[in-house]
């Protein structure tokens, strides 16, 4: 029984996608902490592994040029991160929980939708992002766009919509 126990619990182990063994981390000449994810065929995000120290304070986290579709609820759970950039995702979903971890650190967030799929802003930023400076939205299939839905972002400085179809 106990064998059985741990053969599953090394497989569970297994399976999950770890931050650091699919990524490049290090310090740029800047003093730029980054986690670095780009074009690794990821399709979905990594995952923090608790039985793991490292730092989890990261200035950057770049999962851009991957697969990933839809960003799950929680999903950088465990992660402090001011810069998250996302390009070349073609993201088509968004849980409204997704930065509810980041929403304390995230300062800039660059998004890449699917324009074909995704026709508004998401809850997710709408609603957990309150200490965010700069919001760039890339392929939103917008029609309209209210004029309240960044109210309660006191910090914006920055809004870039590129390809929104406005």
């Amino acid at each position: 029984m106990y064998l059985k126990f741990l053969l599953i619990s090394f497989i569970v182990h297994s399976s999950c996608l770890n931050l650091l063994d699919v990524c490049q981390s290090g310090i740029r000449d800047d003093g730029i902490n980054y986690v670095h994810c780009a074009r690794k065929s990821l399709s979905e995000i990594p995952r923090f592994s608790s039985n793991r120290l490292f730092n989890l304070a990261f200035d950057e986290l770049i999962l851009s040029d991957n697969l990933i579709a839809h960003i799950h609820a929680n999903a950088f759970n465990g992660l402090r991160i001011k810069r998250l950039i996302m390009t070349g995702n073609q993201l088509k979903s968004i849980d409204e929980n997704a930065f509810r971890e980041l929403e304390n650190y995230l300062e800039e967030l660059i998004l890449e939708f699917d324009s074909t799929v995704v026709d508004r802003i998401p809850l997710a930023i709408q609603t957990n992002l309150i200490n965010i400076k700069s919001l760039t939205l890339i392929g939103l299939n917008l029609r309209i766009l209210p004029s309240n839905i960044f109210n309660h972002m006191k910090k914006l400085e920055s809004l870039t919509l590129k390809s929104c179809h406005i």
